[in-house]
């Protein structure tokens, strides 16, 4: 980061974390941190326990006193969605420094929130936090980006740069997307030179990259396809990141997985749980279990016992079970399954 700042001019800087989404107010955080004299400030969200999130305590006259990383118990609580009174302020990812301050960031590999700011507040330097409301959204896992991506296509959340293309029916349509008889809801957003057949079924909030192909009878639900991925007749995808140049084949279904590069999946995958996830899911509430009824060519009414069939070629699936993973980009791909909130 230091390296970016060493091209900047001398007054505040702003530094925003990139895997975040929010339609925060920058004009009034500017104001704020212009107005008090802070050497930083930084933005904090309010969220309601439970929560994985590190938590930023600040006194009476705002300043910041700490970083407080998560316990693992109260990650776990989080993950198995216990109801908490309270709220706590976190991290939102948006900092602003003055620019001497910006300057004092060591010329090497530095993370703002376990090192720099931490030191910075033992130096007594006036580090504030602003407390602000709005949209916030971290989108470091599958299921927070799916969950991003459907308040940008539905409109919950305005972002300076809307989806690409015109609004035909209210889809966002790329030049030369093509969907003449099929079924494709509002909201989702279509690629350049992507073609949906008659019969198919694109909804829920679904983005199909640049030149995907979804054939007769497939649908796409809640799911984001990039570019050049072909999905066979009959074919299911739900809640799923398919990275490029995936072929899904015939009549296969996927739900919650993310697909890697150039894989090909022509069977039913939805991955099975660790013991562990399965206890962890029976805890939840049951409006917050996972389901998998309908989701696969056996129906079982306990829904841990459902097995996966699994027929991929060209992939390791090395990360089943795994709670979470980012689309991998180089082959051998990775499939994991999608968790979410």
């Amino acid at each position: 980061m230091r390296n970016a700042i060493e091209g900047l001019p001398t007054k505040d800087c702003v530094v925003f974390n990139g895997d975040v989404l929010h339609d925060f107010d920058l004009p009034a955080i500017l104001r704020d941190h212009e107005e008090s004299d802070a050497a930083a400030t930084l933005t904090l969200y309010t969220v309601q326990r439970p929560h994985p999130y590190g938590v930023v305590p600040t006194d009476e006259r705002r300043r910041v006193q700490a970083f407080l990383e998560p316990t693992q118990e109260q990650k776990k609580a989080a993950d198995r969605g216990e109801k908490q009174e309270g709220t706590d302020n976190i991290n939102a990812g948006l900092y602003v420094f003055r620019g001497e301050v910006a300057e004092s960031i060591p010329l090497r590999r530095c993370n703002i929130e376990r090192e720099f700011s931490p030191s910075l507040i033992a130096s007594g330097a006036l580090v504030l936090g602003h407390i602000t409301d709005g949209y916030w959204t971290d989108v470091g896992r599958p299921a927070q980006l799916l969950a991003a991506t459907r308040a940008i296509l539905s409109g919950t959340i305005t972002v300076a740069m809307p989806p690409a293309g015109e609004k035909r029916e209210g889809v966002y349509a790329g030049e030369g997307a093509q969907w003449t008889g099929a079924s494709v809801a509002a909201g989702c957003a279509i690629g350049r030179s992507c073609s949906v057949a008659e019969g198919a079924t694109v909804d829920d909030y679904s983005a199909l990259g640049e030149g995907c192909r979804v054939e007769s009878g497939a649908r796409v639900s809640a799911s984001i396809l990039l570019p050049g991925v072909t999905v066979g007749e009959g074919a299911v995808i739900e809640g799923c990141l398919i990275d490029r140049d995936c072929k899904i084949g015939e009549a296969a279904h996927l739900r919650n997985v993310v697909l890697g590069a150039g894989s090909i999946a022509s069977a039913t995958l939805i991955p099975r749980r660790s013991r562990r996830q399965r206890r962890l899911n029976q805890s939840r509430p049951p409006e917050r279990r996972e389901q998998t009824e309908g989701c696969g060519q056996r129906h079982h009414d306990d829904v841990h016992s459902f097995m996966t069939r699994l027929c991929i070629r060209g992939t390791s699936a090395s990360g089943m079970g795994a709670p979470h993973s980012s689309i991998s980009s180089d082959p051998p791909s990775v499939v994991t399954r999608i968790r979410h909130q």
